[in-house]
């Protein structure tokens, strides 16, 4: 039996002396603009959505903290806006 090592808030899992990352596979889309995609660190899709500005309440931490406590089995989520944006991820662990 494999034991995990336990994941941090990050996304970053650290399994004896070597570190694991675990990225998302990510979609922006927009009314009136071309769809966003990446495939990055919740670090780094944190700063992408604050540069991106997106109308709403939420600053872009608490929405990839959200999407992340809302994985479902298949390690995707997605966040409709009503205010024209959608996000879409898909945990990618090493």
């Amino acid at each position: 039996m494999r034991r995990r090592g336990k994941p941090l808030s990050n996304g970053v899992r650290k399994r004896g002396k070597k570190t694991l990352t675990t990225r998302y596979l990510w979609t922006l889309e927009r009314d009136g603009r071309a769809a966003r995609s990446g495939f990055d660190t919740l670090d780094d899709l944190t700063g992408i959505l604050a540069d991106e500005n997106l109308p709403g309440v939420m600053p872009a931490d608490w929405i990839v903290t959200t999407l992340q406590m809302d994985l479902d089995e298949e390690g995707a989520a997605v966040h409709d806006s009503p205010l024209g944006w959608a996000l879409r991820i898909k945990g990618e662990r090493p």
